[in-house]
């Protein structure tokens, strides 16, 4: 069942992963607007930037595959607004997730690859920790 309200409820078999998954991300002033540069895992970064995470395979992610992403969120601000998150999400367009840096804390996100015409989990990133002061 759904961890959080309004969140969906997700569904899908894991399996011994085939694919490495990989989680890059850039930082931006505004969504969709131009990179300031790439972030590395674990970096610090002031409220107020919007994140472009990408993921990818070095074998590349078949357009049959989907990537959902679980997002969980950290701190008194996320908390006391009721946004810790922690479910599966999709994004409109495939491959990337765009976030923004909207409460101080330890906030992580990881791509999970999932192949659509059979519902099974191929692979999973690691973590990748934002720092938001």
């Amino acid at each position: 069942y759904p961890a959080y309200p309004n969140e969906a409820i997700v569904t899908f078999r894991l399996r011994q992963h085939k694919i490495r998954v990989n989680v890059s991300a850039s930082v931006h002033l505004i969504k969709n607007g131009p990179p300031l540069g790439n972030l590395i895992n674990g970096q610090s970064l002031p409220k107020g930037r919007h994140i472009l995470f990408t993921a990818s395979s070095p074998s590349g992610i078949p357009d049959t595959f989907i990537v959902k992403w679980r997002v969980v969120n950290s701190g008194q601000e996320a908390t006391k607004a009721g946004a810790m998150r922690g479910g599966f999400e999709s994004s409109p367009k495939p491959k990337v997730r765009w976030e923004h840096t909207g409460y101080r804390g330890v906030h992580w996100i990881e791509a999970f690859v999932i192949n659509s015409r059979n519902n099974e989990c191929m692979g999973t990133s690691d973590r990748f920790f934002v720092v938001v002061e």
